[in-house]
């Protein structure tokens, strides 16, 4: 007969008392129980840690349990609250149709005994269908209380054993410990025993560290391992350093274990050395351990790795330090070594950060001996000293990351048959035969008090007080005009991109603030007509970015004239072709020139110390004439055209001459030339303002024979010209048509 919860709930607790002694629920909460049922086992427990406190239930014959009640209680004095989520219960309570921990004692004061409890409630049956029911003739562990102890006022009880922290929980509608039958008629008595508490004393943690540091390597750390066999949280401190918990946890045996690093920041040039300390605390007791090391920081000082030359030229390149926010460099001896037979070392000059440095001595011959294997026939050493004992201070040189030492001026022989991608290092003077421990005569550095000198040897095989210097030399590399990717202009090794534009573009209004080097200039003869960075190599560069061209064909300048004219601001071009770009140097000294505006093409300009360079470009300017740009001009004085340059709007070289003019003051036209002519005549005029300018030619009937349009002029003098190859011999007629402007004249045709 099935029963509803109602019902097994009241059965339950209207007929408890009634059960025969002889069906009887025993219910023991404890630790272990060993097979001579002894009900006054303790259970080992740990003070402020969540403890699982199983409960043993067993019945004599005959008890079937259906329903069953069990509350715990807990003194509040060394208990504190039953986490529910840590409760666990298994079978058969899983298979119950309804089994579960109530917690209205949980979220309510303790009672004035200072109890908390917490009731299992659980019933076999609730309509759901048979389920197995409790009948254990043996003590079973299926249900677990945990609860959490406190941590002792009196640290002294850990090792004593504490009884009476648990009873008989109650509640108000359930009553205490209960046990109903399968029939919902009289329940079982329940009687129950209780553990005391044993708080096992507490092992102090252990911690092992290993490894040392010596001078930086990959991580500067030491590593250290810690655990504890009581599972207590460790907390981990190290006296020097920086410390990182890489592992925590608590394995399957109960202990804890931790695992971590600490690590000494060497970039500073620091000089402790010592032992570093690392302390495992589990709240009660630590345990220590140490490790060597010595955090010195170490300095390096370097060439650069390829350093191209080109032979004939002297090119430079730095030697950089890089010791660390905090250094201070006192001084340093340097010794250079180089083959002698193919460079020579015209000079080595202070970097911007030795400036005020009060010492400095270059030897350009020094003879190191010891290594006569290396192959090396030239050396010079470099000495400087920052602060010298003369009662005159010198500004500290400190925050050394990767500032520049000096200066190394070479050049390569212009005589020598190079081999392609000739490459030979430059190297500083380091010798690993056995010296004496001399290296440090010829390579040392020390910081600002002197007393701690960082050299080659470093501390190789133990810990000592020689810091470790690293010198890394550089490579010395012959270019050659085959070597250099040409559109390349910005050395990036990335050919024809718009960095390359720039560069270029930049170069040619302003070569001094924007060099190009000889490796720049050979890949900056984009047109391959040999002459490296022109206005014409910018606009065929711009018509391969643009996709119009490609790269690679030879483009010769062409016969072609380019005729750039200044007149009271106005720049004008003419030529026979049309004109892509142009570069116009303006000199001006004494006159202000405003901001240059063009005629339809993108514009740059720089004007410094009486010169203005402009550069015309990415547009196309038809045949004829023209303005090219105008610039507003203040005040009176002398202006007069530079060097000019022009290109067709492909990227061929137009031959460029540049003119002053002067504006004319009123409309003239002259007699054409030559005249009589045969073919071919040019027909001259003067506009004093900017004009629309139509040329007519008209035959002695008055018909019009040809009307040349030559569009809006400047003011100044033009020219155009009449092709009458297939006009007949005879008297023709032409008038100049310019705004409000007109004049005609006669000419003769004899062929």
């Amino acid at each position: 007969m099935k029963r509803l919860f109602g019902l097994s709930l009241l059965a339950m607790i209207l007929l408890i008392g009634s059960a025969s002694a002889q069906d009887t629920v025993y219910v023991w909460y404890g630790g272990s129980f060993d097979s001579g049922y002894n009900w006054n086992n303790i259970q080992i427990v740990a003070e402020n840690a969540d403890n699982a406190i199983p409960v043993y239930i067993m019945c004599t014959a005959g008890a079937y349990v259906a329903d069953i009640h069990l509350p715990l209680g807990v003194n509040d004095i060394y208990i504190d609250a039953i986490p529910q989520s840590l409760c666990s219960y298994g079978y058969p309570f899983t298979a119950w149709d309804d089994a579960s921990f109530l917690n209205a004692f949980e979220t309510s004061p303790p009672n004035p005994a200072g109890w908390h409890s917490r009731s299992f409630l659980g019933f076999h049956d609730t309509g759901g269908g048979p389920n197995p029911r409790l009948y254990f003739t043996v003590p079973t562990n299926c249900l677990t209380f945990v609860v959490h102890t406190l941590p002792l006022v009196l640290p002294d009880t850990l090792g004593d054993t504490i009884c009476g922290v648990m009873q008989n929980g109650v509640s108000s509608t359930l009553g205490g410990p209960a046990a109903g039958d399968t029939l919902g008629g009289a329940g079982f008595p329940c009687i129950t025993n209780f553990a005391c508490f044993y708080y096992s004393p507490n092992t102090p943690p252990t911690i092992d560290v290993t490894g040392s540091i010596c001078v930086p390597g990959d991580d500067n750390c030491l590593d250290f391992f810690a655990f504890d066999d009581d599972g207590d949280p460790l907390t981990i401190t190290a006296d020097v350093g920086t410390l990182t918990i890489t592992a925590d946890s608590v394995g399957a045996d109960g202990n804890r274990y931790v695992h971590g690093k600490v690590c000494v920041d060497a970039s500073c040039g620091l000089t402790n050395s010592g032992v570093i300390t690392v302390t495992a605390d589990d709240g009660i007791d630590t345990a220590s351990d140490t490790g060597p090391y010595e955090a010195i920081g170490v300095i390096t000082v370097s060439m650069p790795d390829s350093v191209g030359l080109w032979p004939g030229y002297v090119d430079s390149f730095p030697v950089t330090m890089d010791a660390g926010a905090c250094f201070c460099l006192g001084g340093f001896e340097l010794t250079v070594v180089y083959d002698a037979s193919i460079f020579t070392i015209t000079g080595v000059t202070r970097g911007a950060f030795l400036a005020g440095a009060e010492y400095w001595f270059v030897n350009p011959n020094v003879n190191p001996a010891g290594c006569p294997e290396l192959p090396f026939s030239g050396a010079f050493k470099v000495v400087m000293i920052n602060d010298l004992n003369n009662q005159v201070a010198a500004p500290p040189l400190c925050g050394v990351e990767d500032e520049v030492l000096f200066w190394i001026h070479v050049m390569a022989r212009p005589d020598f048959n190079y081999p392609s991608n000739f490459c030979v290092p430059i190297c500083f003077y380091i010798c690993y035969d056995d010296l004496g421990g001399q290296n440090f005569w010829w390579n040392a550095v020390t910081n600002k008090t002197g007393y701690n000198v960082w050299k080659t040897e470093g501390c190789q095989d133990t810990i000592s007080s020689t810091y470790l210097l690293v010198l890394e030399c550089g490579n010395l590399k012959i270019y050659q005009p085959g070597d250099v990717v040409v559109g390349d202009v910005n050395h990036n090794l990335q050919p024809y991109e718009i960095g390359d534009v720039v560069t270029l573009a930049n170069y040619l209004i302003d070569p001094v603030n924007n060099p190009l080097d000889l490796w720049q200039l050979w890949a900056s003869d984009i047109n391959h007509d040999g002459r490296p960075a022109t206005v014409a190599d910018l606009i065929m560069l711009i018509n391969i970015i643009n996709g119009t061209i490609q790269p690679g064909p030879k483009l010769a300048p062409l016969d072609a004239t380019a005729t750039i004219t200044y007149a009271n601001g106005t720049v004008s071009v003419t030529s026979d072709v049309a004109v892509g770009g142009a570069l116009v140097t303006i000199n001006h000294e004494g006159v202000e020139l405003g901001a240059p505006v063009a005629n339809g093409m993108e514009l740059k300009y720089h004007d410094a110390n009486g010169v203005m360079t402009v550069l015309v470009y990415n547009g196309t300017i038809n045949a004829g004439t023209h303005t090219l740009f105008t610039v507003p001009v203040n005040g009176e004085g002398s202006v007069t055209l530079g060097e000019v340059s022009a290109s067709d709007n492909i990227g061929h070289l137009l031959n460029a001459r540049g003119v002053v003019g002067v504006v004319p003051t009123e409309f003239s036209v002259a007699q054409n030339f030559p005249n009589p002519f045969n073919a071919k005549t040019a027909i001259k005029f003067a506009l004093p303002t900017t004009s629309n300018v139509t040329v007519t030619i008209y035959n002695v009937a008055g018909q019009v024979v040809e009307t040349i349009d030559a569009g809006e002029l400047p003011a100044g003098e033009h020219s155009v010209t009449w092709d009458a190859t297939n006009i007949s011999s005879g008297v023709y007629f032409y008038k100049v048509a310019a705004g409000q402007f007109s004049e005609t004249m006669k000419m003769t045709l004899l062929k």
